[in-house]
């Protein structure tokens, strides 16, 4: 039987840190948007039930939109400030897992006795010294 061959598989890309953290950022800003609807309708509905001074009510309401918002940049920049510390701290830990994982590597090829990069790279500087001395010894 003939075998079938394969379709390479397809990966789906993912987003990003930034676009994750973007559009949780937009999602958020909907949902207090959605929010600040839902307060707006209650307090019509308290402008009715009350008889509070329509103009005082939206003073407050105005200020309370302006304070959100306020709240909202900074808490904005407060994650944007943690991310950019996670990021640093993965970049230092990688760092650092990739040494030991070098360090656990040459120990392995130290111990079968297999010569590192560097060794093969220093032998062929002396056999191409010594191969040139030869050719010198000739003449």
């Amino acid at each position: 039987m003939a075998t079938r061959k394969k379709a390479p598989r397809r990966v789906a890309a993912r987003p990003s840190r930034a676009n994750r953290l973007e559009r949780t950022w937009t999602d958020t800003r909907s949902a207090l948007r959605s929010a600040e609807a839902r307060v707006g309708r209650k307090v019509a509905e308290l402008v009715e039930q009350t008889g509070l001074p329509t103009h005082e009510l939206q003073q407050r309401a105005e200020a309370w939109r302006v304070r959100l918002g306020q709240e909202g940049r900074k808490a904005r920049k407060r994650a944007l400030a943690g991310l950019a510390e996670l990021q640093k701290r993965a970049r230092r830990d990688g760092r650092s897992l990739s040494r030991g994982v070098d360090d656990a590597v040459a120990r392995a090829l130290a111990a079968l006795n297999i010569p590192t990069r560097q060794e093969v790279q220093e032998l062929s500087r002396q056999v191409a010294r010594l191969s040139a001395r030869v050719d010198r010894l000739r003449r």
